[in-house]
């Protein structure tokens, strides 16, 4: 029962994921970058490319589409001049904050039903359900380079 309902949960959040791509005019991968300079402010196109696990040509394109669109924009670092960051702008933010409101408001409806010894309980199950999918994650990558070695590996 609880796996269905994540399966569910899982499924939810890709359907939200679709009308947010459509919504911003842009692909998914790209919205996966903007979730990452929004969580975690400014990055540099390196740190971007390893946290998305995009070839550095692939994230260049990415970057130059969100700077073109408005979304995000390059500056220089200020504690490394010869590096340059890659963050939202004030208008991305803004349409950020606009298309996830309602769903902020109906999910602080949902949490205030619970008590909060239910809360801790309820972030506990998260943090760790969190946590096993990015151990299962890491088995995925780690098993698909032990295959692509074999088949590199010389007859």
């Amino acid at each position: 029962m609880a796996q269905e309902r994540l399966r569910a949960l899982g499924a939810a959040v890709d359907q939200l994921d679709g009308a947010v791509a459509w919504r911003f005019r842009r692909n998914r991968t790209d919205l996966r970058v903007m979730e990452l300079l929004q969580g975690q402010g400014p990055l540099s196109p390196s740190e971007l490319a390893a946290a998305t696990r995009l070839t550095n040509a692939a994230l260049t394109a990415v970057v130059d589409r969100l700077v073109s669109g408005g979304f995000v924009q390059r500056r220089p670092d200020p504690a490394d001049r010869r590096r340059v960051l890659v963050e939202l702008t004030d208008v991305a933010r803004h349409l950020a904050e606009e298309t996830f409101a309602g769903l902020f408001r109906r999910v602080d409806g949902v949490l205030a039903r619970y008590s909060d010894d239910e809360l801790a309980v309820i972030v506990d199950f998260l943090t760790r359900t969190r946590e096993a999918f990015l151990e299962h994650v890491a088995d995925l990558l780690a098993r698909e380079a032990r295959t692509i070695r074999r088949r590199h590996e010389p007859r």
